[in-house]
């Protein structure tokens, strides 16, 4: 391929482009010049956020007219305008920095993600008689969160943990928090979609290190630290209070094997 094809084939692919809509209203490209962009996605139950600092702006009135906490905003990005879905969330917090003349200077947004909410919403009534399943299909389809995702990807809890489970005075993510540490799961968002699904374990070989790699030395280090050591049940009949201790940890659960194999 000659030099002048190629350039044609690849041009725009050395600016990266980006379109920002608050409810479905275009922010960006528009009448202000976008200074600084960082988001921060995660597949752990962590909230995702964006951060999004504008400058340059011509047109105050129309910026002011798209703006408002709580909107939808999506934030979409890629090379040769193919632009992908990078963001969704809700706007969090606005700042306005306005000049002594009364002209907008600068605008900066940050936003969340759906979990963002789940924080703040609470289960107040107690949920009883529902399983974990249930639960959770009850809190990821919840209506509000429907307003900021397009769709919701749930992969349900095996026949074995699906108990019955009350929650009271919970948020939903505290929930969420407690289903994935007990059936290793996680949620998050990729792209529009809410996600609950088991976390992904690695179950074969995925790399081989030996000496030919600059490999000097292997450490392996076992301990229980943040183990509990202890468990302490009490029963009280009115009158006195039991205490029985019960061991959970013993020393042949951490014995360190007597070789180890070199990669």
């Amino acid at each position: 391929m000659k030099l002048s094809e190629a350039k044609t084939a690849n041009a725009g692919f050395e600016k990266l482009t980006v379109s920002v809509r608050i409810d479905k209203q275009q922010l960006y490209p528009g009448c202000l010049t976008l200074k600084e962009l960082h988001v921060d996605t995660s597949c752990e139950l962590k909230t995702n956020t964006a951060e999004l600092l504008f400058c340059d702006i011509t047109d105050t009135g129309a910026v002011k007219a798209v703006l408002q906490s709580g909107a939808c905003i999506t934030i979409e990005a890629g090379y040769q305008k193919t632009e992908e879905l990078l963001f969704q969330g809700y706007v969090h917090t606005i700042t306005l920095r306005e000049s002594g003349s009364g002209s907008l200077q600068e605008l900066e947004l940050y936003a969340q993600d759906v979990k963002g909410l789940m924080m703040l919403h609470k289960r107040c009534a107690v949920e009883s008689g529902k399983t974990k399943n249930a639960l959770l299909q009850d809190i990821l389809n919840t209506a509000l969160y429907a307003e900021y995702t397009a769709s919701v990807s749930i992969m349900p809890l095996a026949a074995a943990v699906d108990t019955l489970w009350s929650a009271y005075g919970f948020t939903d993510y505290d929930i969420l928090q407690r289903l994935c540490s007990q059936t290793l799961n996680t949620c998050y968002v990729r792209g529009d979609t809410l996600c609950f699904e088991p976390r992904f374990t690695v179950h074969s070989e995925t790399m081989e290190l030996d000496t030919a790699q600059e490999v000097y030395r292997v450490e392996c280090r076992y301990t229980i630290q943040d183990l509990i050591g202890n468990v302490q049940t009490a029963a009280c009949d009115g009158f006195t209070e039991k205490r029985q201790y019960r061991k959970v940890l013993r020393l042949q659960h951490f014995l360190i094997p007597k070789s180890f194999p070199i990669l």
